[in-house]
């Protein structure tokens, strides 16, 4: 053909987890040259990067990418010598009792802050122009807190978090409280936070005043308590009383909104630092709350079941700023792709890349490989090709996060000698680049952390009157199961203890989904645990409609629970994806997925969501999707084989429809189990 023309940059393919494979684009150049007579025309002039911080990157990729880099050749020239800033403190002095790594990620992330304040301060650049560009979302949240500290306003474009930030736990607190007058941890931290505000003295002599409920002695009056402490405490136990009589009268959304009323919990969060986040947080908690009421119409106990088992979700907060406001961008590196920003921020360079291997390998060249102890040949050969396309994948998205910089680079070098650190060990070229091991703004801010002595962790004999929250909290494994769910219909079917145990007393078990597997594989190489897991195959599941790009489909799931889609996570995904993808069909007069249902039996109203139902010819199948690692068909189709019934059941009865058949999916293995409901 004598009109084609290919356009791209295989310095930025960095999407080999999608499928990408870089040497299609090198074969195409090279069969355009030597057969078609094509011409390959390099566009090396880069007109968004400095020449300091472009001649830092030509040195360090021309070493590590050799024959396949192109220099590139700087349109713009700095005002200064070097732009390009590594900020590491060589020998810093470890706290005991802590995790090197984890206060070197703290140590790293009050540099980079008291950095970028510095910068501001001195009138060289705005707060806009900064962008943390991270290579996995967890332990953000450090590097937010770092840049609160130095009152530095920052906008978290892959935000997390929202369930685990204060201001919701103050909220659930309080809803504890007024659900149970015997939840003495619930009332306390509704007390001691800043809805009430008592002081740990104050919470101590109510405690141990207390009798079986701490809110008996809220009506006595307790010697050396002023008459101010006294109205503070008055108020706080008409409010959960008030409350606690009005949770049945009308929605949850207006409950939340009532104690918000009464506590002022509004202006009191708007006095503090990150009050605006604070405050947009709780507004998003009751639409949360509004939705459960239309959705569900459940109890105040139900909600507290819903929200804790979300809790573990990477919800992101409510967002209280625009991506173009004079705020610290924060966001992948991936999503940064084809931005550019005056300064750019590379943390956790000392983050170590995510490993392992499936036991099953695919090469479009070599086939298939086992991991066999008896014939391993194979198999190490491909994951030898998977680890050296890794590598340079890895230098791609380094050098894309690298390229995004206009003006100057800062390199948060803080750490081990492992991942991107250990990539450009010695070939930084030092002459282009300032060292800086501690800032004025850190430096100044900085606080001795005393560890804890082993003396203080021992345990002691304990008085009750003395330390009055160790005890039984009566009232607590009492529970009036109005509505529930098929899990704890399940879960009360397998064993009737743990049950007890998990909805009365309220110990932390997992679902039985991940009960006795754990959050590996058989090779122990699992990098998501198995509820998170399950989660975003089911949303894909849910969403997913012929036509539809499974690969950006699933990347975008992945994202929305905090999770970075790199190819380790896609390599653990793609099995269940493909398994469901392969028995995916359309034909039917109607089709439905996650349909949840309400259905009265007796006194009580049980609640599930049926995975999928196909309706043709005038009678439904049912299909459940399990994400249980199979070891047994036999015997996880013995366990589910209830809950299928107990569907089948449900959907005749709403419906009138008869359902001929239930099955279950096993999306692991792609393996289908039909379901007796005669």
């Amino acid at each position: 053909r004598s009109n084609l023309f290919v356009v791209g940059d295989p310095k930025q393919s960095i999407y080999g987890f999608r499928g990408a494979d870089l040497d299609v684009f090198y074969d195409v150049m090279e069969d355009m040259e030597t057969i078609a007579g094509g011409k390959a025309i390099t566009l090396d002039r880069n007109f968004r990067t400095v020449d300091t911080v472009l001649g830092f990157i030509n040195g360090l990729f021309q070493k590590l990418m050799g024959d396949r880099y192109t220099e590139l050749t700087e349109h713009h020239i700095s005002r200064g010598a070097i732009d390009v800033e590594v900020l590491e403190k060589k020998d810093l002095e470890l706290p005991e009792n802590i995790k090197p790594t984890d206060y070197h990620r703290y140590y790293e992330s009050r540099m980079i802050a008291g950095r970028i304040r510095e910068l501001v301060e001195n009138d060289e650049f705005r707060y806009g122009d900064f962008a943390l560009l991270f290579r996995s979302t967890p332990s953000i949240d450090i590097y937010e807190n770092a840049l609160k500290e130095c009152d530095i306003p920052y906008y978290n474009i892959s935000g997390r978090g929202f369930y685990q930030s204060k201001e919701i736990v103050d909220i659930m607190n309080a809803l504890k409280a007024v659900s149970n007058r015997y939840d003495t941890l619930s009332i306390v931290g509704f007390l001691r936070g800043p809805m009430i505000g008592l002081s740990d003295r104050e919470i101590y002599w109510l405690l141990r005043h207390g009798g079986d409920s701490i809110l008996d002695a809220m009506d006595m009056a307790i010697p050396g308590m002023g008459e101010g402490d006294r109205d503070t405490i008055r108020m706080a136990r008409d409010t959960l009383t008030e409350l606690a009589f009005k949770r049945g009268l009308y929605g949850l959304h207006h409950l939340i909104e009532e104690l918000v009323d009464k506590t002022c919990y509004l202006e009191t969060l708007l006095l503090h630092r990150g009050g605006r986040q604070a405050v947009a947080n709780i507004y998003k908690f009751m639409d949360i709350a509004r939705d459960f009421d239309r959705d569900v119409a459940g109890s105040l106990e139900d909600f507290i079941d819903h929200i804790d088992g979300l809790d573990d979700m990477d919800e992101p907060q409510a967002s209280i700023e625009s991506e173009d406001a004079d705020v610290v961008k924060i966001m992948t590196i991936h999503k940064s792709k084809g931005l550019q920003f005056p300064v750019v921020v590379i943390p956790q360079m000392a983050r170590g890349f995510m490993g392992g291997y499936p036991p099953i390998l695919l090469d479009k060249d070599e086939g298939i490989g086992l991991k066999y102890d008896d014939m391993p040949i194979r198999y190490d050969y491909i994951k030898e090709k998977l680890s050296q396309k890794d590598s340079e994948e890895n230098q791609r998205i380094l050098y894309v996060a690298m390229t995004r910089a206009k003006e100057r680079l800062l390199i948060g070098n803080q750490g081990s000698n492992i991942g991107f650190k250990a990539m450009v060990k010695g070939l930084m070229d030092m002459d282009r680049i300032n060292i800086i091991e501690d800032t004025e703004e850190w430096a100044g801010s900085k606080k001795m952390i005393q560890p804890i002595g082993d003396e203080l962790l021992k345990p002691k004999a304990r008085k009750r009157e003395v330390f009055p929250l160790v005890g039984e909290l009566p009232g607590y494994d009492q529970r009036d199961f109005s509505r529930f769910s098929i899990s704890q219909y399940m879960e009360f079917k397998r064993c009737k203890r743990r049950f007890f145990m998990e909805y009365y007393k309220r110990l932390p078990f997992g679902g039985i989904e991940g009960y006795g597997n754990g959050g590996m594989d058989s090779t122990g190489t699992s990098v998501l645990d198995p509820i998170t897991r399950g989660n975003i195959v089911h949303k894909f599941c849910e969403y997913y409609r012929e036509g539809i790009e499974p690969q950006d489909s699933i990347e975008r799931i992945a994202n929305s629970f905090g999770i970075d889609y790199d190819s380790a996570v896609a390599r653990e995904l793609d099995p269940y994806i493909q398994n469901y993808l392969k028995h995916y069909n359309e034909d039917y007069t109607e089709f439905y997925t996650e349909r949840s249902f309400h259905l009265k039996t007796g006194g009580s109203y049980i609640t599930g969501i049926i995975d999928r139902i196909n309706i043709k010819d005038g009678k439904a199948e049912i299909i459940d999707l399990k994400t249980n690692r199979v070891h047994d068909i036999g015997a996880l189709l013995k366990m589910y084989e209830p809950q299928l019934q107990l569907y089948t059941h449900a959907f005749q009865t709403i419906s009138g429809i008869e359902v001929e058949a239930a099955r279950i999916l096993f999306l692991e293995t792609g393996d289908w189990a039909d379901v007796d409901i005669d």
